[in-house]
C-alpha cells in the first residue's frame, strides 16, 4: 500500500525481537515467571452465554497501572486469579496480551488475543488490540488493513480511525491523516481522543495555539477516558509547546507541575523536573 511505502521511506520503525526473555528485574524462576507460565497453561473452557464486554474497569486499570510500573509479577498473578475463576474472561486475556506487549513479546501477545477472539465476544475490541500489536512490530500493512475494515463499526470505528491517523502521522503522511480527521470532525467534534490527535496534526502544521487548545480541551475529559500515560503525554506536549513555541511561561509551568505531581518510576521525570526548575523557580 502507498501508506506503507511512505512509512518505510520516511521513518524507521523498529521491530523488537519476539522473545520470551525476561525484562531486567524479572529473573527466571521468580513469581513473575511462574505466573506467566501458568497463564500459558490455561485451556479455553466451553463456550458460554456472554454479556456485552465492557470497557476496561477500575480493576482492569489497576492492572494496567501495575504493568506501567513494571510490576509484572503482581499483574500476572491477578490475571491468573481471574482466569482461574472464569477462563472466558476476555478482558483478562486482553490484559495478558498487554503485559506481553510491555515485555516486547509480540508473538505471545498475538496468541493471547487469538484466545480472546475464540470466545466470539467483542471481536472488534480484540481486533483493535491485534492492530496495536502489529503497529508495535512494524507490520503496518497488516494493521492498516485491519483498521480500515473497522472504520464503519459503530462502536470501534472512531478508535480504528484514530489509530490510522497515528500511523499516517508517524509516516509523515499528513494529507491522509488530515483527510480522515475531516470525516470525524462533524460526528466526533468534542471527542477527547479525536481532539488529542487533532492537536498532534495542528502541531505538525505549525498551528501551536490550535494544538494547545485541543490538548487543553481533551485533558478536561474524565479520568476514565485517558490512561495516566496518555495524560502525561498530552501534558508534556502542551508544556513543550507553551515553553518553546508560544513562550507562555505560566501555562508551561502549569503542565510541568502536573507532570511532577503525577510522575512514575518509568516516566521522564528527570527531564520534566529540569524544565520546571529552569522555567518555573526563581
Amino acid at each position: 500500500m502507498l501508506a506503507c511505502q511512505k512509512t518505510t521511506n520516511k521513518t524507521e520503525v523498529k521491530t523488537p525481537a519476539d522473545t520470551d526473555q525476561q525484562k531486567p528485574g524479572n529473573k527466571a524462576g521468580d513469581t513473575d515467571k511462574t505466573s506467566a507460565d501458568k497463564l500459558s497453561e490455561l485451556k479455553p473452557a466451553p463456550m458460554e452465554k456472554w454479556e456485552t464486554l465492557p470497557t476496561f474497569s477500575v480493576e482492569d486499570r489497576t492492572i494496567l497501572a501495575q504493568v506501567e510500573a513494571g510490576e509484572f509479577s503482581r499483574a500476572d498473578a491477578e490475571i491468573l486469579t481471574r482466569l482461574n475463576h472464569k477462563i472466558s474472561d476476555v478482558n483478562a486475556h486482553l490484559l495478558a496480551s498487554e503485559i506481553s506487549m510491555a515485555r516486547q513479546q509480540y508473538v505471545k501477545a498475538l496468541s493471547q488475543v487469538e484466545v480472546a477472539l475464540s470466545y466470539g465476544l467483542s471481536t472488534q475490541q480484540a481486533q483493535i488490540q491485534q492492530a496495536r500489536i502489529w503497529i508495535a512490530r512494524g507490520e503496518l500493512s497488516h494493521a492498516i488493513g485491519l483498521l480500515e475494515s473497522l472504520l464503519d463499526d459503530e462502536a470501534y470505528g472512531l478508535r480504528a480511525a484514530l489509530h490510522l491517523v497515528s500511523i499516517y502521522l508517524q509516516a509523515g503522511d499528513f494529507e491522509r491523516a488530515d483527510k480522515i480527521m475531516q470525516t470525524l470532525d462533524a460526528k466526533h467534534a468534542d471527542n477527547p481522543h479525536r481532539l488529542s490527535i487533532s492537536a498532534d496534526i495542528a502541531y505538525n502544521k505549525g498551528d501551536y495555539k490550535q494544538a494547545t487548545g485541543d490538548y487543553e480541551h481533551a485533558l478536561k475529559a474524565s479520568e476514565e477516558v485517558f490512561s495516566l500515560p496518555e495524560r502525561r503525554s498530552m501534558h508534556r506536549k502542551a508544556a513543550k509547546i507553551y515553553e518553546l513555541k508560544l513562550q507562555d511561561k505560566t501555562n508551561a509551568c502549569k503542565h510541568y507541575s502536573w507532570l511532577l505531581s503525577h510522575a512514575s518510576q518509568n516516566d521522564a521525570t528527570a527531564n520534566d523536573k529540569a524544565s520546571y526548575d529552569f522555567l518555573c523557580t526563581d
